[in-house]
């Protein structure tokens, strides 16, 4: 049988991309840990590309349908575009013509290496889980840490491999920490023990995805943003090794406060004299 190129009618191709993203909205949906995505999302594509399942090569906000469906070992590009009724042609998935094989599978391949395998890396260990739109992920303080399936679901580049990948390494953040004695007076103003954690989770990932201190992730909400300032305070003014022991370690925020007071970057000299903090002195 002479090979069949499978096109949706005239001056269309098939979307290689969109098959990839379809791939990998399955992989997520399907995953109970980051690892699993991964490994979903290379068992499927190798699944589709021998010809063992079906793939579909719509971009998902599409209303046009293309999709290649298998019946038995034989394949069908269905094309339902409006004005293209009927472009129809039954084919195995080898029969595709050489050129659209090479090309899907460099689609993949690309796919694989820049934006799964950099989401994912370091932070396997994590859960995929529904979640609300824009929240990106979750973690108990010392315990286990989640992502969201639908942030996995929908990443297309490379910089949104690098947002999840942030994500991951952010809940690292929290997972790692212990929980503190109690929140911290900086430059005069009361941070409650949430802004340290997520201060401690945003250099986490920041780092984690090889960016300094000052990064700022994009789509940062401003709290997020405020917390990072403040872990960049407190690594320059007590040094990153003694913030680091405090949250992950001891949590002996009092050794943070007493710090800031003698460099000046804590109490002022009125809640200094109202006894503000010293709570935490004593802890």
């Amino acid at each position: 049988m002479a090979p069949v190129e499978v096109s949706t009618g005239p001056d269309r191709s098939l979307d290689f991309e969109a098959a990839a993203l379809n791939i990998q909205r399955e992989a997520a949906g399907r995953a109970a840990t980051v690892s699993q995505f991964q490994t979903n999302f290379h068992s499927f594509a190798q699944d589709a590309l021998e010809g063992r399942a079906t793939v579909s090569f719509t971009p998902q906000s599409d209303e046009v349908t293309t999709t290649v469906t298998g019946t038995g070992a034989e394949y069908t590009a269905d094309v339902s575009a409006s004005g293209m009724e009927g472009t129809e042609a039954a084919v195995t998935v080898t029969d595709l013509a050489e050129g659209q094989q090479a090309e899907f599978r460099a689609v993949l391949d690309a796919h694989e290496s820049q934006v799964i395998a950099p989401a994912t890396d370091g932070v396997g260990n994590l859960g995929v889980e529904d979640m609300p739109e824009g929240q990106l992920g979750e973690a108990e303080i010392g315990g286990s840490g989640r992502v969201s399936q639908g942030m996995l679901a929908g990443m297309k580049n490379a910089a949104e491999a690098k947002r999840a990948n942030h994500a991951g390494k952010h809940e690292h953040g929290h997972m790692e920490s212990v929980h503190l004695s109690g929140g911290l007076v900086v430059d005069g103003q009361a941070e409650g023990t949430r802004i340290l954690y997520e201060s401690f989770a945003e250099l986490e990932g920041n780092r984690g995805v090889g960016e300094g201190a000052h990064y700022n992730r994009p789509g940062q909400p401003g709290d997020y943003a405020h917390a990072q300032e403040v872990g960049v305070i407190l690594e320059e003014v007590v040094g990153r090794a003694v913030y680091e022991q405090t949250l992950t370690k001891d949590g002996d925020v009092g050794r943070l406060q007493a710090a800031l007071d003698a460099k000046g970057r804590g109490r002022t000299a009125q809640q200094v004299r109202e006894g503000v903090g010293e709570e935490m002195l004593a802890a």
